[in-house]
């Protein structure tokens, strides 16, 4: 008889990041950047903070039925205006399985942690978790 994989309900809150680069080396100005949330075959997006390097978002997203093998990836990206290629600035993936115990981080809390992207580059989120 096999069992039945773990399923994990999570509240994903995108909340900031710092540090962002230029989106190109001919403009002074921030990025208009956004965050990307994929699990599986789910993708949400927050909305777009125009022109900053340390944009805020503080939007929530629903993630059901994720089991531990699956892979969060969260994209920090910068749209421009009014049209053009959205460039990816930093990217993070990481298994819902390890996401949990980053979680836990040896403390029983079940809510919040920063991410480091890449060096100098944070992306602030808060998460809570639950499974069955």
């Amino acid at each position: 008889m096999s069992k039945e994989p773990v399923k994990i309900q999570c509240i994903l809150r995108i909340i900031s990041a710092e540090n962002l680069p230029r989106p190109s080396r001919w403009t002074k100005k921030g990025p208009n950047a956004f965050v990307t949330v994929k699990l599986n075959d789910i993708k949400h997006e927050t909305s777009v903070a125009d022109r900053n390097s340390k944009p805020t978002w503080d939007e929530a997203f629903e993630l059901v039925d994720a089991e531990a093998s699956s892979v969060l990836s969260l994209d920090v990206q910068h749209k421009p205006r009014p049209m053009g290629l959205v460039v990816k600035l930093a990217s993070i993936s990481i298994r819902v399985e390890d996401l949990v115990r980053r979680s836990l981080g040896g403390q029983g809390e079940l809510d919040g942690f920063s991410m480091s992207v890449n060096p100098g580059l944070n992306l602030v989120t808060s998460q809570r978790l639950s499974w069955t």
